[in-house]
């Protein structure tokens, strides 16, 4: 079950039951000549898709970016700063809880 399809009434339903949610993290960055700039993307995005087929977890959308400063020489490269991307990774994280706990609930 995928956050990103649901209605708010489906996800207040699924919080209501359920304290978990799964969140890939990637990266856009190089990979050689040979590899695509999401690689670190379209695999985690893999992952959850076998995961979605044998877990009643709730999937959240993968996060793309991360910390790549030392590829940032590279064209199409996108870096966040380490403390950035953690704390955005956190607060993502935590706010799936706070709707869990009704906090966000309307």
């Amino acid at each position: 079950m995928r956050l990103s399809e649901l209605t708010w009434p489906q996800a207040e339903k699924y919080f209501a039951a359920h304290d978990t949610v799964i969140i890939g993290v990637g990266s856009i960055e190089c990979h050689g000549r040979h590899m695509p700039l999401g690689t670190d993307t379209i695999i985690p995005d893999f992952l959850l898709e076998q995961m979605e087929q044998r877990t009643d977890a709730l999937i959240c959308p993968t996060i793309p970016y991360g910390a790549t400063e030392y590829l940032g020489d590279f064209p199409g490269t996108v870096n966040l700063a380490l403390s950035f991307c953690i704390r955005y990774c956190l607060v993502c994280a935590l706010s799936c809880t706070a709707t869990a706990h009704g906090a966000l609930s309307s």
